[in-house]
């Protein structure tokens, strides 16, 4: 992201490994988005939060995702496993419920669910 983009979102998605988030918090809290979605384990949920609050300009829901899918390496690839079409759970440290969250951040949110439903993604 450049400094010169201020371009609004509607949610941001940060998926990476639990050691590698802290790296890159500073740049969900500049991002123009009210939500922003943490996804993989996350030992530090309630820090991260913190640290994404005190460094945004704009209130934002910080949610926490956590994928029903997993994976391994074998020969040089990684094999995902994942049953069904898989999964995210979602919600906050103090156990805010995401659809809220969701609902209001994404304005044709059921539009976008039933759309990513019937595409398995």
């Amino acid at each position: 992201m450049g400094e010169a983009d201020n371009a609004p979102y509607h949610v941001v998605f940060a998926v990476m490994q639990y050691q590698q988030m802290e790296r890159i918090l500073g740049e969900p809290a500049q991002i123009n988005s009210p939500l922003v979605v943490l996804v993989g384990n996350n030992p530090a949920a309630g820090e991260m939060e913190r640290a994404i609050q005190t460094r945004t300009q704009m209130p934002k829901t910080v949610l926490f995702g956590f994928q029903g899918t997993g994976g391994r390496r074998e020969d040089g690839k990684a094999v995902c496993v994942r049953f069904g079409k898989g999964s995210m759970s979602l919600g906050g440290v103090e156990g805010e419920a995401p659809g809220d969250a969701l609902r209001s951040a994404v304005p044709d949110w059921e539009a976008l669910r039933v759309h990513c439903g019937e595409t398995g993604v």
